[in-house]
């Protein structure tokens, strides 16, 4: 009997901890409720440059794409590249660009690129009044550049991430990668002309100064003894802020970037070894400093970019057209390569060979399993249509604070 007595009030406690608990369970869930729904409004914001906007690339033509059908196709990619590849995070208000998976002790867990969160902010900017939630989108991305900075330079993004994995292990910065994110939030002081969550000024300012610095001085790894030069943001980098250095960098590099397109053992041959991934994307900045500066920019290379992407074409073709279940899913595949060469073929190349480049991105088929490929196609076909608006900033100052 005395035992029944102590186990009923015993009960009566434990129920009521619990009680208590689940309050406080129920407390904590509608807390991130409320701050995912804060971050989920849609703020009103000015856009200067709505989708269709076009770039003006001098002395290069590409009327005979027809620009309805244009449109059409690239609103259908970036649909089917949001529904692939964005996903939000765990904290509120941030998205991620998932390029792949990695086993993670004996799991395998999601992994983001910053250079996959700078494609992502450029797609934003240029989808902008076609996407209604473009500026919240960007900010999303942007907040998670932020979160994850890198382990040599903090003002910086960690080159790689597993938003599943809290906290992500820090790694060093993306060189290549942190020029299209610092060249995204200069285009976005353009784009938006009401201010949202972030002061995008103050953010370029410090990352703008961390990059210079890391570009100056960071020695380069040994199986990329060439650094990835991209000198139509370094000329923006240079108006911008009145500082010289961005152009030393371009005279500085300027003899290892045509060492790195004429070098005999450099080819796309093996899709993912170090030097075709370095050539690649050497291949889409010459190729978008060629087209927003002027052909002569990089005509001694003209041949050396034509053979290039003829190679990629090619190679493509022969290709099987399925995108294959990668083991390592942030690869280079014939896709990614053909889609790096777009701008040097619009430079360059003649309307039969652009058309073909046109044909062959259009009927290409996307895969979650290919994620680099799935967003350097929607870059490419993006550049092809002339509705890149970004990259005629490049060949002009402007006032980013308008």
């Amino acid at each position: 009997m005395t035992t029944e007595l102590v186990s009923i009030p015993t009960l009566i406690l434990s129920v009521f901890a619990i009680f208590i608990l689940l309050l406080i369970v129920f407390a904590l869930i509608s807390r991130v409720r409320k701050n995912h729904r804060v971050f989920d409004q849609i703020a009103p914001s000015q856009i200067a440059y709505p989708f269709p906007s076009t770039a003006s690339y001098p002395r290069v033509s590409i009327e005979f794409i027809d620009s309805v059908r244009a449109q059409t196709l690239i609103k259908s990619a970036y649909a089917d590249w949001l529904a692939k590849l964005i996903l939000p995070d765990q904290e509120p208000g941030q998205a991620f660009v998932r390029m792949g998976v990695e086993k993670n002790f004996l799991r395998y867990q999601v992994t983001s690129t910053s250079f996959g969160q700078a494609l992502g902010m450029f797609f934003a900017l240029v989808m902008a009044g076609s996407d209604l939630n473009a500026h919240q989108r960007f900010e999303r991305l942007l907040a998670f550049c932020l979160s994850h900075p890198a382990s040599d330079q903090p003002e910086l993004t960690s080159w790689q991430s597993m938003p599943d994995v809290k906290p992500s292990r820090r790694q060093e910065a993306d060189l290549h990668a942190e020029n299209w994110i610092a060249f995204a939030i200069l285009a976005a002081q353009c784009q938006w002309q009401v201010e949202g969550r972030f002061n995008l000024g103050a953010i370029l300012i410090d990352r703008l100064t961390a990059l210079r610095s890391a570009c100056q001085n960071r020695p380069s790894p040994e199986d990329k003894p060439c650094r990835v030069a991209t000198p139509a943001f370094w000329k923006l980098f240079a108006a911008q802020t009145s500082d010289p250095a961005w152009l030393s960098l371009i005279s500085n590099l300027k003899s290892q970037s045509r060492d790195v397109m004429t070098r005999e053992n450099y080819s796309f041959t093996e899709t993912n070894s170090p030097e075709a991934v370095q050539l690649a994307f050497q291949t889409l900045n010459l190729g978008i400093d060629a087209l927003v500066n002027g052909i002569e920019t990089h005509k001694d290379l003209s041949g050396k970019l034509i053979q290039l992407s003829r190679f990629a074409l090619e190679a493509y073709q022969a290709s099987p057209k399925r995108a294959e279940i990668l083991e390592d899913q942030s690869q280079f595949t014939p896709l990614a390569h053909l889609a790096c060469c777009a701008p040097a073929v619009i430079a360059y190349g003649d309307s039969a060979l652009v058309q073909q480049f046109w044909n062959a991105l259009e009927i290409a088929e996307t895969s979650k399993f290919d994620p680099l490929g799935t967003s350097l196609r929607l870059l490419a076909l993006i550049i092809l249509a002339g509705l890149a608006w970004p990259l005629s900033l490049s060949a002009k100052p402007f006032d980013s604070a308008q």
